[in-house]
């Protein structure tokens, strides 16, 4: 497919490069920008940045409307592939009260349900009320390409470890407790 020869003008290079210094340079200060949501994709939004470019926001704690704005920080930017990720940005209190109730439920033992965010090597990565956590490959029964087709949706877990730089989640012994209780309603 034949580019527009406008897009290749010394302007419009010049201007793209402007646009994405912009971009490295939020990047690379940690600064907070006001994006809009364009739609919502598996995983996040399509969001557009205040340059006109277009990004992935890492979002499944909460539901964002389309045409509305909320604030995020750019995570990768990748000139070659044209890749913009970012992620919502959190306030302080409100991940010390989530903490807190991630806390409450490990020392109760209860069960919690968190999204799938990614496969990584040694197991997976999974977000809880917007908290990471790692689900180590032998504590769950799903296979690797299985849990490459469920990003994106809810699995039960126990809370192992609750850390704001670190959680560790079981779906195994989460598993295990719900068929606990299934048995004992039967019996």
């Amino acid at each position: 497919m034949a580019t527009k020869p406008e897009s290749r003008s010394p302007e419009s290079i010049m201007r793209r490069a402007q646009l994405w210094g912009e971009v490295f340079a939020a990047k690379d200060q940690g600064r907070v920008i006001k994006v809009q949501v364009v739609k919502p994709v598996r995983g996040g939004y399509m969001v557009e940045l205040p340059w006109g470019l277009t990004g992935f926001l890492h979002c499944y704690d909460r539901e964002l409307p389309e045409g509305g704005e909320t604030e995020a920080r750019i995570t990768v930017a990748d000139y070659v592939s044209k890749e913009i990720k970012l992620k919502p940005v959190r306030d302080s209190k409100e991940v010390g009260k989530t903490l807190e109730a991630l806390r409450e439920a490990h020392r109760n033992g209860k069960v919690v349900k968190a999204t799938l965010r990614s496969v990584v090597k040694g197991g997976m990565l999974v977000d809880i009320r917007g908290i990471k956590a790692f689900l180590p490959s032998s504590h769950t029964t799903i296979k690797e390409s299985e849990a490459r087709e469920m990003i994106g949706r809810e699995l039960p877990v126990k809370l192992l470890k609750v850390s704001k730089k670190g959680s560790i989640v079981s779906h195994k012994q989460a598993i295990e407790e719900e068929q606990g209780e299934i048995g004992k309603e039967k019996a």
